[in-house]
């Protein structure tokens, strides 16, 4: 089992004492679309959903920040 950690943040804020953690060995699917990155992992007979949506100056570096968590997910 190989768990990633992830803080909750909202509205640009880490909501205190809150975590998503996902077992990376459970990785179905990566999808990254403009500045989001839908990632889905198995969790028994449901799936889990992460939806990561990233900032930054233009599309184009929202983008290049969606695809940077795609590739350390999906090396």
């Amino acid at each position: 089992m190989n768990l990633i950690k992830f803080e909750l943040v909202t509205s640009d804020e880490f909501v205190a004492n809150s975590a998503i953690v996902l077992d990376a060995a459970r990785l179905v699917e990566c999808v990254v679309t403009g500045a989001t990155c839908v990632t889905t992992f198995e969790a028994g007979s449901a799936n889990s959903i992460l939806t990561a949506t990233f900032d930054g100056t233009d599309a184009a570096e929202k983008l290049l920040n969606a695809k940077k968590m795609y590739d350390f997910l999906r090396p």
